[in-house]
């Protein structure tokens, strides 16, 4: 493991010790914010020190892994670093948050989406390489990486995802997310179809963000694209997304909306969803949810 893994490990374990004392009544703040957190440095000991002894020790009478910054970390000799690392990583898995934590992320990813769980990170390496003027540098190099392996079907071409769709509500939506940019859509019509199929109203939110996203998109924001976003957000809403906290986007300044217009839209997706679910699965949940 390279060292700036072992730190981002450090990073973790310093924001569960934070959120460990708030649960336990020590911190009056609602919220910990990490980058705040891990910017607090120990005051500086009043009597030198020699310095075979300057470096953090973690005995447990002195610096625990939560009480060391970023900064603090980034100095530390690699097999301090390790140590460092083990610590947190063990004190964090006896507190059993992390099971009880993970276990609660999960369910209530699986009530709305219909992808497997699994978390985006950045891996950051250091590479060396050559400038412009010639010198050897360290250089960071980061990438998003998952977590977890993704499940099979997102190595798979978009015609058997397609052919298996119309029965299969994870091929729906992998195939939804391969067409997003290119055919948004053909992409949202297979997102509606997960959503059908699966009963969930995941696949309806990432439709609006990723085939019609209002905020940084890369193709030219139209009228037509900004009420396909919000129909889709309106739908997931009545489906009660995310228990209740999914909200409309701030708009372009000027936009006037036309509501009629988008109710008209939603009855037609809500006819969409409850009449696919039951001519495919035979399950009318979606019937009694939007009450038709």
């Amino acid at each position: 493991m390279s060292k700036n893994l072992k730190i981002a490990t450090v990073g973790v374990a310093v924001f569960t010790g934070l959120l460990v004392a708030y649960l336990a009544g020590y911190e009056t703040a609602k919220t910990a914010d990490l980058n705040t957190a891990t910017a607090q440095v120990a005051p500086e000991p009043e009597t030198p020190v020699l310095a075979q002894n300057t470096q953090p020790k973690f005995d447990g009478y002195t610096k625990k892994p939560w009480d060391l910054s970023a900064e603090e970390i980034s100095k530390l000799p690699s097999d301090e670093v390790d140590r460092l690392a083990a610590l947190a990583q063990a004190d964090y898995e006896k507190s059993g948050l992390q099971e009880a934590y993970l276990a609660s992320d999960i369910a209530e990813h699986e009530k709305t989406f219909v992808h497997p769980y699994n978390v985006l990170f950045h891996k950051c390496e250091k590479e060396w390489k050559q400038d412009k003027a010639g010198e050897i540098k360290p250089v960071e190099v980061c990438a998003l990486e998952y977590v977890y392996p993704r499940h099979p079907y997102y190595s798979f071409e978009i015609g058997p995802l397609i052919e298996m769709a119309r029965n299969d509500a994870l091929a729906a939506q992998v195939a939804f997310e391969k067409l997003a940019a290119s055919q948004p859509d053909r992409s949202a019509r297979l997102a509606i179809h997960a959503a059908a199929l699966s009963g969930k109203s995941g696949p309806l939110v990432l439709a609006a963000t990723k085939a019609f996203p209002i905020h940084h998109s890369k193709r030219p924001l139209s009228a037509e694209s900004i009420y396909k976003h919000l129909t889709l957000i309106e739908v997931a809403m009545r489906m009660g997304h995310a228990n209740g906290a999914l909200k409309r986007p701030k708009l372009p300044d000027g936009f006037e909306v036309d509501e009629a217009f988008i109710q008209e839209r939603v009855k037609q997706i809500i006819d969409t969803l409850v009449q696919t679910q039951q001519d495919i699965t035979g399950d009318s949940s979606l019937e009694e949810v939007f009450g038709v």
